[in-house]
This record gives structure tokens, sequence and C-alpha cells, in this order.
């Protein structure tokens, strides 16, 4: 991120208009031409603190990522029992699932990250962080050895992922299904 407040201006207008773009047309719309032309900017601008689509869409990606850390963290805080842990980690994939489920620019992310091996290799490791900050907060009511709670943690995180954007292409009725069995095997890790 730039330090002088101009730079940061532009660089929030670039981010924006990806942001846009993903809603409206999809990845393949969001191309750094388009890019450039819905901020207001000229390619070489967007190129300056961006080298390609993917930069931008990793920028778009870690804000998002932040925010649903940020969320699910706060969900974590009020854990003091394994049942209030097993409801927290069930909070978490809900309010996951919901930000997918009605914002298309984030199933345009999450579909452009497992398209990019870059991009799939920052989710992976933002997997492994969100699986630390379950592990810290659900560890102490588990009553798991900590390689099991790590194991656990990590396929929880990362496989919420994958739940959440299945849900997005199956029927209302199949998805609430779905979040149910998930409910039922996120409870059954810990």
């Amino acid at each position: 991120m730039p330090r002088q407040e101009r730079s940061r201006q532009r660089v929030d207008q670039i981010l924006d208009a990806a942001m846009e773009l993903l809603r409206e047309g999809g990845y393949d719309a969001c191309t750094m031409s388009n890019i450039a032309s819905r901020a207001g900017v000229t390619p070489q601008s967007v190129y300056r603190y961006f080298p390609d689509r993917s930069a931008i869409i990793q920028a778009l990606y870690e804000a998002t990522a932040a925010v649903i850390t940020a969320e699910m963290t706060e969900n974590l805080r009020r854990v003091d029992s394994l049942d209030v842990a097993r409801e927290a980690v069930a909070q978490a994939f809900r309010d996951y699932a919901l930000v997918f489920r009605h914002d298309r620019a984030m199933r345009e992310l999450w579909t452009s990250i497992n398209i990019d091996p870059q991009l799939a290799a920052f989710n992976v490791a933002d997997s492994r962080r969100n699986a630390q900050i379950v592990a810290q907060h659900i560890g102490p009511y588990s009553g798991l050895d900590a390689e099991t709670l790590a194991a656990r943690s990590f396929l929880f995180t990362h496989l919420a992922g994958h739940a959440a954007l299945l849900m997005l292409d199956v029927e209302d009725s199949e998805a609430a299904a779905i979040e149910a069995e998930c409910f039922r095997l996120f409870s059954s890790l810990f």
C-alpha cells in the first residue's frame, strides 16, 4: 500500500473498479484496461500499482479475507465451552457462506483464486492462518492434542470455503441441507 494519500486513493479507486467489474461481468470483464477505464485512470497508472490482474485479485482477496478473519475471530472470542465453540464455528461458517451467497464479486474472487496457482497458494496460507485462530480459541475446550487440533482446524477452515462455493451452485433448499451437514461435520471435528 502506498504511503502518500493521493496514491492510496488511486489504489482504492482501482480496487473499487475491479470489484464493480467482478460484480457486473465476472472475472473475464476484469481486464487491466477495463479496470483502468472504470477507475478513470490510464492503464499505465494501474500498472504502476499492480503488475497484473492476479495482483489486483489478490489485493481484493486479502482485504476480504481480513474482514472474514476479523468476524470469525470475534465469533470465537466468546468461546468458554465446547458447545459454545461448536456454535461459534457454525456461525463463522454461516457468516462466511452468506458473504459469498449474496455478492457475485465474492464468488468471482473465489473462482479466480482456484484457477490461479499463486492465488491458490495464498488461499491455502489464509486457511492456515485462520486455522491457528480457530485452534487458539477452541483448543482449551476440545480435549484434542495439539497436532490433531491443528489438522482439524486447517481442514475446517479450508473446507468451509469450498462448501460455501458449492452452496452457490445449488438451489436454496439444497444449500440449506449442505449448510446443516457442514454444521454436523464441523461440530464433530472438535
